[in-house]
């Protein structure tokens, strides 16, 4: 049984991602980058990495569970920075405004049905961000980070992925989807509030 480097992401939209590749393209940035290729973008849930390919079928109903735990939301993005700092970054990322939250309650309820599936948790918080590029070596960026003009989509699915590395880049599969069609968060703390009395 062959293993397969899977990651689950939100999904954006195609439109939204030609206007981000704009904005990289005009940004200014001291150090040379290795820019994302557009088709490369995209929201970042949980990272799997070498996973068994016999762990697909509950990997997609892990896929349907989360999807039905909150419906479509606003997602914008509103700032550029870098990972660790602007001083020495080695990452670039545009960051989230209206939709942080919703990312982070998926992430959560994701996390929750991999662990009733044997997956071991994620180690590091979840910070939702897009990255955009890497720098060779620490370099400073402070001309890159700070605030964007917002730019806004409708995110309405969660995907599974899977990666695979080429010469040219890393190329992306869709391994199965899901509409995101729950309620709203508040509706579904309200019910939690309810059954906890």
């Amino acid at each position: 049984m062959g293993a397969l480097r899977l990651f689950f992401a939100v999904a954006i939209p195609e439109e939204i991602k030609a206007r981000i590749a704009t904005l990289c393209a005009a940004r200014e940035i001291e150090a040379p980058a290795r820019w994302v290729r557009p088709g490369g973008y995209h929201l970042t849930l949980r990272f799997l990495g070498e996973t068994l390919e016999d762990r697909l079928p509950g990997l997609t109903e892990a896929l349907q569970a989360s999807a039905g735990q909150v419906g479509p939301f606003g997602v914008s993005f509103a700032s550029a920075g870098a990972f660790p700092n602007k001083k020495r970054a080695r990452v670039l990322w545009l960051g989230i405004q209206e939709g942080a939250e919703a990312l982070c309650f998926l992430a959560n309820g994701l996390e929750g049905e991999l662990a009733a599936l044997g997956f071991s948790p994620e180690k590091r918080p979840f910070k939702p961000h897009l990255t955009v590029g890497r720098l060779k070596k620490p370099s400073f960026a402070g001309p890159w980070c700070g605030p964007i003009s917002p730019i806004a989509f409708q995110a309405d699915r969660i995907i599974l992925y899977k990666s695979m590395t080429f010469p040219t880049g890393a190329e992306y599969e869709e391994m199965g989807s899901a509409i995101l069609y729950g309620g709203s968060m508040i509706e579904l703390s309200s019910k939690e509030d309810r059954n906890d009395r």
